[in-house]
């Protein structure tokens, strides 16, 4: 006589004893075998084995590179391959810089050329940190296009001051034209980050010193109130 079922033993399937006597374990490593036999046929095999030796050999490799002897390279070499070709090729050298009296020529004739511009030191000193700072860079060159180039840029955003005039009834006092950085060439940098090194240097021998000169419980004390309360337990 069957026993009566609620609705969901009658939803699953029916166990045997062999089932039954199952641990766990060979339950899930049954479980596990089945899924892996449902995602991985024998025709999902061919085809992923047969991609994957395309992959080493023939015209899928590395989109069909061939070195001059027909050795096929793939992607990671075939990269340093042209890295390695394009750094030998040869670089142009570039121009030297115009003279002093070429310059000159050029900023005297853009200033009878521009009469917008106000021929003052401060204005000099923002268009000489702009075209130094540019020509570094290699955006710009010492041309007469560059001071085009400077001079609208400068006026644009607030780095160069208007030639004065009188005040009249109405006016409103503009702002100050603001500053343009200074520029800083490579050697002065360098010798700016070695003068900073050497004062950091002698900061720390000066410390070294003080310590070594301290008897141990005065250090012991400076040294717990300088660090934090989870810190200085750690100072015995």
């Amino acid at each position: 006589m069957n026993e009566p079922m609620n609705v969901f033993e009658r939803r699953q399937p029916r166990g045997t004893l062999a089932d039954d006597r199952k641990t766990r374990f060979a339950k899930l490593h049954e479980r596990r075998s089945a899924a892996l036999r449902e995602s991985n046929t024998l025709e999902d095999r061919v085809e992923r084995n047969a991609a994957q030796r395309a992959s080493w050999s023939g015209d899928a490799r590395a989109g069909g590179l061939h070195t001059a002897s027909g050795v096929s390279l793939d992607a990671d070499t075939a990269r340093l391959k042209a890295a390695a070709a394009e750094s030998r090729k040869p670089r142009p050298v570039p121009s030297s810089p115009p003279t002093a009296m070429t310059i000159t020529a050029i900023i005297l004739q853009w200033e009878r050329n521009t009469p917008g511009y106000y021929r003052s030191a401060f204005n000099a000193e923002n268009m000489k940190n702009f075209l130094l700072t540019n020509v570094a860079a290699g955006k710009l060159d010492w041309s007469y296009e560059a001071l085009d180039t400077a001079y609208r840029w400068l006026d644009e955003h607030g780095y160069l001051e208007a030639a004065p005039r009188p005040r009249k009834r109405g006016d409103y006092a503009a702002g100050a034209p603001k500053v343009f950085p200074a520029f800083v060439s490579d050697a002065e940098r360098a010798t700016e980050d070695e003068a900073a090194h050497l004062a950091s240097a002698q900061r720390t021998a000066r410390e070294v010193e003080r310590a070594l000169a301290m008897d141990f419980g005065t250090l012991q004390r400076q040294v717990r109130g300088a660090l934090p309360a989870y810190g200085a337990e750690a100072v015995r």
